[in-house]
């Protein structure tokens, strides 16, 4: 969801070829987890528990969603 909010704002301040700050305040590692459905099976047959594998998950989003943003920063040269 911050991704699909941060590529347009991305977008606007390249256009205008002025230094930006992109703050992704992820807020999902605090109660209640909101957990990436598609990701927590991955830590279930790992072996970790239904909270743990549910935070794994979703810092595994984190992880991903800033990974995204870094290719697409570099490649559209922000």
């Amino acid at each position: 969801m911050l991704i699909q909010e941060a590529i347009p704002s991305m977008d606007s301040v390249r256009k205008n070829k002025k230094p930006f700050l992109l703050y992704m305040a992820h807020y999902t590692v605090h109660i209640p987890i909101i957990s990436d459905i598609t990701l927590i099976q991955k830590y279930n047959d790992a072996g970790l528990g239904t909270t743990q594998a549910k935070y794994a998950s979703t810092i595994e989003g984190i992880d991903k969603s800033f990974g995204y943003i870094m290719k697409l920063s570099r490649r559209k040269k922000y």
